[in-house]
This record gives structure tokens, sequence and C-alpha cells, in this order.
């Protein structure tokens, strides 16, 4: 039996691949199922920005910025211009994306793709639909499954992705399968069923369900089965949910379908989980706890099996953890198993309970560069309503404790819950601004209602009276516009950490992944040493160097290279240190030139 699964389609910037699409491959592949992927980006980038770009440019001119460069450049400069962005988004290579003004254009661009054009795919003329069935049927497949993750906010996409499913049914008369984070909700599964129409639901853990499901349809016999849930009936027959109940006995995720040097950063970066579920999994505002049922771990040997495997198969020391959130008790079990293998480096997310100072420094020796802390409040009696179970004075030492060991910190910030004032709120602020010499970023949201959260389970218990949707009403505090309100005003105040000029990162979610690779490789803007790796910060176009791709907002001038000065930015490609290049002149360059920063590690490619 064939099986083809289909990313989700969506058109963003991309640092790693997905886990979840990389565990379901192995599974099938060792179940003994031909599997095939339908990658979404960077593959729909290339629609967006180069195949179909032409067709958006009315789009593109109601932008003040955009409709200024074509209006002095013409269509076809402004074509190309972003034909070459596509190609920096892709290419594996450091320069390019080293100085803020050339992030800042990536991130407008495709912050206005994902908000402007990539929704008008879902609609004719263009030929989005044409492709994805295409790209599906090239691997003649029995049964095809499609990853889905938010398909409320782009109800044309979903409409489109809907009549792709219609036309595989029509037209193949196969079993269409859908599942995804999406699907962790009863609503949500509700709803997808009701606009997708598919024959079955994976949801929760999907590695044995979707293995089991494909055995029963090949066998022709489909049984009850967990986390599988299917029509029955005037509706959805839901399927019991279950753990994976071993997690080292599944097989290593299988990357190989992905080209790993098409993302955005110039090493590779991989993601890995060493658990599932949420320890303390008891945050009022959280749904996560949906996605697993209960909290379970990989042993310490298996976590060394698939780090070596990494490393072996896919050349990779850098590894993004994506358990829900690392304890104390959970970071000190893997300090003493990661000190049996050396050469990697760490990203995780973490809980602020119980870290000390000792334990900080034991996770930077084997090898932890950036933890991202779910703080969400520095006001006690918040944090007390919110059931976080942490106290505001102790992470602000575990904070101290992690900067000095040598750790790039990244916060987590609510604001709006239930019951928050404004005054409660700016008890956050002041702990940003106590703290910003610790803090190298922190991602503010506001609170809304998550179906299967302890709120949304009980909202009377926080004075919470549900609007419909995500929607609600507070009986005190700030209602959610209000949050909103005053999230806006604290952000335009230009609310910064100390340390937040270190490393630069736009705001998307996938940019972290950027940080992780920075505090990693140590990007610094002084030459202090000739062991350092100098790297061409600005567009090179030609013999013409400039700041930044849209020529807007720059304070460093526009250069004309010099046949000599080509040769010498040329050799700033991030793999030589200084010393190794041959310039006469390279130490005087170095001292003033606008364009080049360093970094204490080369970007050495992988051997294959």
């Amino acid at each position: 039996m064939k099986f083809c699964l289909v990313e989700r389609q969506e058109s963003r910037i991309r640092c790693a691949p997905d886990l979840g699409a990389a565990y379901l491959l192995g599974v099938c592949r060792e179940a003994g199922f031909g599997t095939s992927l339908v990658c979404g980006s960077p593959r729909t980038l290339y629609d967006s920005l180069v195949r179909d770009a032409a067709a958006f440019l009315d789009t593109f001119k109601e932008d003040r910025l955009f409709g200024r460069i074509i209006k002095d450049r013409g269509e076809t400069y402004f074509l190309g211009l972003l034909k070459e962005m596509y190609g920096a988004i892709t290419s594996n290579q450091i320069t390019d994306k080293t100085n803020p003004e050339a992030l800042e254009d990536i991130w407008r661009l495709t912050t206005f793709l994902r908000d402007r054009t990539w929704p008008a795919f879902g609609r004719e003329p263009f030929s989005f639909r044409t492709r994805l069935y295409e790209a599906i049927t090239a691997s003649k497949p029995d049964v095809v499954g499609f990853s889905l993750w938010n398909f409320y906010d782009h109800p044309q996409m979903a409409k489109a992705i809907s009549d792709v499913m219609s036309r595989v049914r029509s037209q193949l008369d196969i079993p269409i399968i859908i599942g995804g984070p999406g699907m962790a909700t009863a609503g949500s599964r509700q709803d997808a069923f009701r606009i997708f129409k598919p024959d079955y639901i994976v949801h929760h853990e999907g590695e044995l369900a979707i293995a089991g499901l494909l055995s029963m349809l090949e066998a022709g016999d489909v049984k009850d089965i967990a986390n599988v849930s299917y029509p029955g009936g005037a509706g959805l027959v839901e399927g019991r949910t279950e753990a994976v109940a071993d997690l080292d006995a599944l097989p290593p995720p299988d990357f190989s379908d992905y080209d790993l040097d098409s993302f955005f950063l110039p090493v590779r970066v991989l993601p890995l989980m060493t658990a599932r579920g949420c320890e303390w999994a008891r945050c009022a505002f959280c749904n996560h706890h949906a996605t697993y049922p209960g909290y379970h771990e990989v042993s310490p040997d298996r976590v060394l099996e698939l780090l070596e495997h990494y490393r072996d198969r896919y050349k990779t020391d850098m590894i993004m953890l994506h358990d829900e959130t690392l304890t104390a008790r959970r970071a000190t079990q893997l300090v003493d198993t990661l000190s049996r293998l050396d050469g990697f480096y760490y990203y995780s997310y973490a809980y602020p309970r119980g870290y000390t100072k000792g334990l900080l420094g034991g996770m930077y020796s084997v090898g932890f560069r950036t933890l991202v802390w779910g703080v969400e409040s520095g006001n006690q009696a918040v944090l007390e309503s919110m059931r976080k179970g942490t106290n505001v004075t102790e992470i602000e030492s575990i904070l101290k404790a992690s900067r000095e060991a040598g750790i790039i910190n990244v916060l987590f910030l609510l604001f709006g819950f239930p019951g928050e004032t404004s005054e409660a709120a700016m008890d956050t602020v002041k702990f940003l601004e106590r703290n910003k010499g610790y803090v190298e970023r922190h991602s503010n949201s506001v609170f809304f209602l998550q179906e299967g959260s302890p709120v949304a389970l009980d909202p009377s218990v926080w004075g919470v009276e549900p609007k419909g949707g995500t929607g609600y009403k507070v009986e005190k505090g700030m209602q959610n516009k209000e949050a909103k309100e005053f999230l806006k005003r604290i952000e335009t105040s230009g609310l910064r950490t100390a340390s937040g000029t270190m490393y630069h990162m736009p705001g998307d979610t996938e940019f972290r992944a950027y940080l992780f690779m920075q505090s990693v490789y140590g990007e610094t803007s002084d030459f202090c040493s000739q062991d350092l790796i100098p790297v061409r910060n600005g567009v090179l176009r030609g013999d013409t160097l400039s700041p930044s791709f849209f020529g807007s907002g720059v304070c460093r001038p526009v250069l004309h290279l010099s046949g000599k000065d080509s040769a010498f930015i040329g050799s700033c490609g991030g793999i030589r240190s200084a010393r190794d290049i041959d310039d006469d002149e390279r130490i005087d360059r170095f001292l003033r030139y606008p364009y080049i920063v360093f970094y204490r590690k080369p970007f050495l490619k992988p051997s294959h």
C-alpha cells in the first residue's frame, strides 16, 4: 500500500523541517508502506514569490513600500527583487542574513504574503489546486493524509484544500485522512469533519494510529482503533485517546524527504522530543495538555541513540528540543545523559522553577545555549491565578543565573489573563525592566479562550463569561480589547531588554531557530581577534553593496566596490578566519568596513 502525506500548505519562512511529519514518515516506512511527502514551504514560497508573483502586482501596489518600489523602479524590477529574495530565503548561505535591515525586509515580505497574497491562492484562477493535486497523484497513492494546523485563520485556503480532497475522492476513489495539531480538541475535529469531510481523523499521538489504520485499510477490515475518529450516524464517532506507551520503540524521525539545505538557516537545525506532554500540566490558560494524553518520556539511552542518528545521517549538531517544557528534574536527568555525548548544542522551552546556578552551569557545559522560559507574568497574584506554580523572586534568580552561565534567555509573557488589571500588567513591564540585562528576547501575547483549557472548562472560577469561539467577557480586570490596547501601548513605547541588541531577530516564531544559531555561533561586531570568522552582512548586487533589499529605513551608505574591494568582500563568507584571508589591508578593512560582522565559529557545510 502506498501512502502520501501532505504537509500543511502555508507560505512561510522555515528554519527546520516538521518533526510530526518526520515521525509519521519513519513509522509508516518501518511498517512497510511506500510513503511519499508533499512538502509545504519552501515549495509554496516559490509559487508566491516567483511563479505567480506577477498575478499579485495589484495587491503589492496597495502596500505603501511595495507600491513605491513598483512606481519608482517598475514591475519587472520588482518581480526580479522578489525572485532575488526567494533565493536568499531558501539558500543556506550566511551572507544576506546577518544584518537587521535585510532580515526586516524578509520579515515584512513574508508577513505580507501570509496576510494578503497567500489567502488568495485559495481562489481561482490560480492553479494551487491543480499543482497540489498533481503533486499528490505523482506517487500513485492508495491513501492520502493531510496535516492541518489552524484552518480557521484562512477560510479561503481551507476551501481550496477541501476542493483538492474532493477531487482526490472523486477521481482516485481512495480514503482521505486528516490530522495534525489542529485536531487536538473535540471542537476542532467536529469543525474539520464538517469542512473537509474526511474518511478518518487522526488525533493526539498519531504514529501508531496511522500505521494501524493503514494496515486495516490494506486488509479491508477497519475496526476500532485508538486516536482515530470517523463518520458514523449523524456525525463524527470519536475514537478513544491513548498515549504511545513506549516512545523508545518508535523509529527515528525520517527527514530524508526534505532538502535540509533549502531552509533559511546556514546550518542544519533539527527538532527532537525527549518527552511528550507537560510535566506540570496545570496552567489555567493552556490546552497543550490536550495534544498528548499524560506525560511520558524517552529514556536517556534512547535520547543518545537518536542524537547519534541525527549526527550520522543528517550531519547536524544543532538540536531544537520540542518538549512542551523542560522541568528542573528532567533537565538534571538530561545533563547527566548528554554529558556522555560531546559536540551538540540545544535549544529548549523551560519551566522556571527549581533551576539552580549549578544546574544551569551544567546545562551550558553539555551544550544548552538558548532557553525559552514560560514566565507569563511579573505579578505574583496573577501567576497564582494562572496556576503556574512559580514565584516571581525565584524566576528573577533563575534568569540571572542562566545568563551568567552563558545561556540566552527568551521569555513568554501573557497579558490580559482574566482578573488582571492594568496595574498588575505593569508589574510585568517593571519585571522586564529589572531583569533586562538577563533577557535577550521576550514574546508578548494576549490571553484568549482556548478550548480544553481549565478556564474554558470552568469559566466561572475565573469570572469569565464565554461569548462564543474564543471570545469572552470578564467580571473584573481588563477585557480582551483593553489588554490588546495595553500591550500595543507598551510595545509602541519601545520597551527593550538591555541585551536585545546582541542578536537581531524579527518577530516570527520561526526566527527563534535563527536566534539559536546566533547564540551558538556567537555573532559580534567587535573585531577583537584574527581568529574570528568575518561575514558580509549587506546585499551584494554586482559591484554594489547595500544594507537592505528594499533600501528603506537604513543608515549605512550604498557602496560601489572596486575589484580589490569585491575580492575582499567575497572572501568574507563565513568559512575562513580573518587570519586566513589573503589581503594586505585586511586589518584596516575589518576595523573600518561598515558591512562586516564576525562569528566565533565557521559555517562549514556538512559532508554528505
